[in-house]
């Protein structure tokens, strides 16, 4: 018996997984989209990346209660729509956070390799989006860039996350806007010179990038401003019930 089968109990050869239970609704249909794709384009890579995400991250839960499996297949969903065509860069997308979440891929990540039978070049693009503790963050991005798939996974990433920001609180919210700005934008601008054959792909990605950051921070702006009149008002309530019932100020 391989580890993986003592360890995951993944069933690489089984086509006709069960998707019921707590699957959110659109979840299957982004599933099997994805693997009918995969299938359509003969790419080996991503038929079984498929199956390990999701069998990898289960149990586990976004911020907003979402199964986190929801993330890795709408960032490389996303890639499909973009016409990403390429078995590496997709199957990159689905395992991103793998090394991550995953304490025995993490503990020793060629697994996915020597078990999993993946194309190698998917553990180098992984590990390049592995942000480890400690680590720098130029340094971090400055390892994402030199790598073109490392640097749509990023990019793609970054789109799903921001379409949930409602579930971070104010100060969050305003940190990840930041660092979209100061440290993913910058990406796009490279990515365009020096992946001059992917730039439209790449304009895309940053003006949705940009749209978003806009909107998510003026929605933010008109919350605070609200439920900053609301604690006027309320304290102004006070005050006046408060002299009504004490005119004198005895």
């Amino acid at each position: 018996m391989k580890i993986t089968e003592k360890i995951t109990r993944l069933d690489l050869s089984n086509s006709n997984e069960n998707l019921t239970g707590t699957w959110q609704e659109d979840v299957p249909k982004t599933y099997y989209f994805l693997k009918g794709y995969a299938l359509g384009k003969e790419y080996s890579n991503m038929q079984k990346s498929l199956i390990i995400a999701r069998q990898l991250h289960a149990g586990q839960l976004r911020d907003d209660g979402a199964e986190y499996i929801v993330h890795p297949l709408r960032v490389c969903d996303y890639l499909v729509a973009l016409g990403m065509n390429d078995d590496i860069l997709l199957s990159s997308a689905l395992l991103h956070d793998v090394i991550e979440d995953v304490s025995f891929i993490r503990d020793n990540p060629r697994v996915l390799i020597t078990e999993f039978e993946l194309d190698p070049e998917i553990l180098e693009v992984i590990t390049i989006l592995t942000k480890t503790k400690g680590m720098d963050k130029d340094i971090y991005f400055e390892r994402i860039k030199k790598d073109w798939r490392a640097l749509f996974v990023k990019l793609s990433d970054r789109v799903n996350n921001i379409s949930t920001l409602s579930t971070f609180d104010i100060q969050r919210r305003y940190k990840y806007i930041n660092e979209t700005r100061d440290s993913i934008l910058p990406l796009c601008s490279y990515g365009k010179l020096f992946y001059p054959e992917l730039s439209n792909k790449i304009t895309c990605i940053k003006y949705h990038l940009t749209s978003m950051c806009d909107t998510v921070k003026l929605l933010t702006e008109q919350y605070t401003e609200k439920k900053k009149q609301e604690l006027d008002t309320a304290e102004t309530k006070t005050e006046k019930e408060g002299t009504a019932h004490n005119p004198e100020g005895t």
